[in-house]
């Protein structure tokens, strides 16, 4: 929609068992966009099942080319062509419910321009009548259908030309009685209906671009609501949209505004008290011009976090509910505005739709959603920490990942405490198993006994995998001793305990160094010839052997005969 206010200005789970928070290692927590065209500027958007097949579909009222565009989801996150639903007159925003209590979801609409509501009202089989008219304030381009009243029908809440809201209250035809008017202090640009105070009854708030306010008025029950109280003000902020959810882990519903008058960008965030009011009022960065913020758990830490379109910056900033802070940008269209998050495909994780007015389609960005889980094996085991060697983890799983797999992206840890990264790693059986080798020094600090370790990581596609298991990390040892017949040459040396690469030194009886040499990994003993660095031979005595391999170190002493 081209908002009012765009031209007022000119344009981090924790583990689950293995479940990894999305934004840790896996940037983007959302697949690569696909567009959806609709019709002629899109200035609206929703989601429902409007066919009632059990998928959800988006529901776009189209400013320019008059009418409302239906795309029916396959199920799997795609959607079919968008099927038309022509109006006659601009639309402003769009709805969906079962109004008539017909059985069948009815798609009502706002026409922004006259005084009046459209309602296109379902018929079953993805059939719809023509749009018929209900009565409603001048201009009107915000609704919301909600059973305010609780006597299990519908009632319709809009904005207009008013400082107020105003309020059918629906009786189950399709010919519920004219609005009512509830007076606001000012022009409300956008509203919502949400309990606030808990008590099980649906508050109307509304908020105002000019007056830089969240007005609520409190549902008291039979239809009646309370003198407007200012549940949220915020000087020099135009608070033209707030968004409603659980931040921070607290349960209480806080506060989400966009705050369309930041060149620079920026939303207000309150967190609620839980019985209506808001408190630690903050200001949070995000991309130019922001217009539009859904809120809902988009990483399933069960907290919500916050999307927002950036007219501006054309893109969307993915706010974590926990730290407040931008966690993700993905780039969009050149003129994103709404934005809609909803399980699409069926895997219990939250997508995200987003309008382009310009652009005249809907982009939906699929989450990855949980991570590919696998079965994890350990090699050496057990496994000698202090000693420098390294330890291989082979990881197998049930379907492909995509390969190359980048050794930065893949971890090891315990109980969420980073170890380090990979080293070195190999994709193999066509993606389903991975080899991932880490560097001995950043186990060292792992004690004797048995150890849960988590390896976890990314594909190519910035899909996140993981996998747990235990490793029996045993008590390092090391030992050097004299294996070959007293005095005589070469002399024979066997290293017990020898991991990875071994240090050699041989010293004279007054402490001089006189040989030192290097024995490769797998190997398990050191020969002596009985010559010094430079190559001649060293007298008859007792020499020090000492030998060191990675933190541990030995030491024997010699007899050499000549």
């Amino acid at each position: 929609m081209l908002r009012p206010v765009l031209a007022a200005v000119l344009m981090a789970l924790l583990f689950d068992t293995i479940a990894l928070a999305q934004g840790n290692l896996c940037e983007p927590a959302f697949r690569k966009p696909v567009a959806y065209s609709t019709g002629v500027t899109p200035c609206a958007l929703t989601t429902g099942d409007v066919d009632l097949d059990g998928h959800v579909d988006l529901i776009v009222a189209n400013c320019s080319s008059l009418d409302v565009s239906v795309l029916f989801g396959v199920g799997d996150g795609t959607f079919e062509p968008a099927h038309t639903l022509s109006l006659g007159v601009t639309p402003g925003d769009v709805t969906v419910g079962d109004i008539d209590e017909d059985g069948n979801p009815d798609i009502a609409i706002c026409a922004r321009n006259y005084s009046y509501l459209l309602v296109c009202w379902g018929e079953g089989n993805r059939a719809f009548t023509s749009p018929t008219i209900l009565g409603s304030p001048p201009s009107p381009s915000r609704l919301r259908v909600a059973d305010i009243d609780e006597d299990s029908h519908l009632d319709f809440v809009m904005n207009g030309d008013l400082k107020g809201v105003a309020v059918i209250w629906g009786d189950g035809s399709r010919t519920p009685p004219d609005h009512t008017i509830y007076a606001l202090p000012a022009a409300v640009f956008a509203l919502q209906v949400v309990d606030l105070n808990l008590d099980g009854r649906g508050d109307l708030t509304a908020s105002s671009c000019a007056d830089s306010s969240l007005f609520v008025l409190w549902n008291l029950g039979s239809r009646s609501f309370s003198s407007p109280t200012t549940a949220l003000s915020a000087p020099q902020a135009y608070l033209c949209d707030c968004s409603f959810g659980s931040l921070g882990g607290s349960g209480a519903l806080d506060v989400t505004c966009v705050d369309a008058n930041s060149y620079l960008g920026r939303i207000k965030v309150a967190l609620g008290d839980g019985a209506g009011g808001f408190e630690s009022l903050r200001t949070i960065g995000v991309g130019l011009i922001p217009l539009d913020a859904a809120v809902a758990d988009l990483d399933r830490d069960s907290v919500d976090d916050i999307a927002v379109t950036n007219s501006g910056s054309a893109d969307v900033s993915i706010v974590n509910g926990i730290n407040l802070e931008v966690s993700e940008t993905l780039v969009t269209g050149p003129c994103p505005s709404w934005i809609q998050a909803r399980d699409l495909n069926g895997d219990e994780w939250n997508d995200l739709v987003v309008l382009d007015e310009c652009a005249g389609y809907v982009q939906v960005y699929l989450s990855w959603g949980g991570e590919v889980l696998g079965s994890v094996n350990f090699s050496p085991t057990p496994y000698s920490a202090g000693t420098g060697t390294d330890l291989t983890a082979t990881l197998s799983f049930s379907e492909a990942l995509s390969a190359p797999v980048d050794a930065m992206h893949v971890r090891i840890s315990e109980s969420g405490r980073q170890l380090g990264d990979a080293t070195s790693l190999e994709v193999l059986d066509g993606g389903t198993r991975i080899t991932a080798v880490f560097e001995g020094d950043v186990l060292n600090g792992l004690s004797t006994g048995v150890h849960q370790l988590e390896i976890h990581g990314c594909d190519s596609q910035m899909r996140a995998f993981g996998a747990i298991s235990t490793l029996e990390v045993a008590k390092a040892s090391f030992a050097v001793r004299w294996a070959s017949v007293p005095g005589r040459t070469p002399i024979a040396l066997q290293l017990d305990g020898a991991q990875g690469r071994t240090e050699v030194r041989i010293f004279s009886s007054a402490g001089l160094l006189v040989r030192s040499g290097t024995v490769g990994p797998g190997s398990k003993s050191y020969v002596w010839d009985g010559l010094s660095s430079s190559g001649a031979s060293v007298a008859s005595g007792i020499y020090l052997v000492r030998a060191s391999n990675g933190g541990l170190s030995g030491a024997c002493k010699v007899v050499l005969l000549r």
